[in-house]
């Protein structure tokens, strides 16, 4: 009787060890496949958020590029202004000089071409001004625009996670 009850303990042991031995090798395979989960998902918000880096990059890169042609523009009007009002002043002193200062232009005259001057580059600051404010307000659409699609695309990525 005793060594049946010592044969019991022992198949109950045993029965027992298979079953922890189970238990344990399925806990293992769950912790290796929540493992590779979590890495792939980490690997997956790594390569998103490159992406969307490289996404502001390139728009922030375009925004340069764009603010610095229009500089480029506004430069070359305000030379042409310049040289329009540079050749003016030479031809109005080659005339006095040709005359030998009989033809003088009248103070008046010279008053009337100075404010002509300054209307002409007033009215060109203005039109830059507008000119960078229409590009500022494009761009921060634009951007406004891709922060949107960014959060929809975090929102997607997020659910698919779930």
């Amino acid at each position: 009787e005793m060594q049946l009850r010592e044969a019991k303990r022992q198949r109950d042991a045993e029965t027992q060890m298979v079953v922890v031995t189970k238990q344990s090798k399925m806990l293992e395979s769950m912790m290796e496949a929540m493992s590779k989960a979590a890495m792939k998902e980490t690997g997956d918000r790594q390569h998103w958020e490159k992406e969307w880096q490289e996404r502001f990059g390139d728009f922030h890169g375009q925004h340069r590029e764009m603010e610095d042609a229009l500089k480029r523009k506004h430069v070359q009007e305000l030379k042409s202004i310049k040289d329009d009002i540079q050749r003016n002043i030479r031809r109005v002193a080659n005339e006095v000089q040709r005359t030998k200062g009989k033809s003088m232009p009248s103070p008046r005259t010279m008053g009337q071409m100075q404010e002509d001057n300054m209307g002409r580059i007033l009215l060109l600051f203005h039109k830059h001004g507008q000119e960078r404010l229409t590009l500022a307000s494009k761009v921060a659409k634009q951007e406004e625009m891709l922060v949107h699609t960014k959060n929809q695309s975090l929102q997607k990525m997020m659910g698919q996670s779930q």
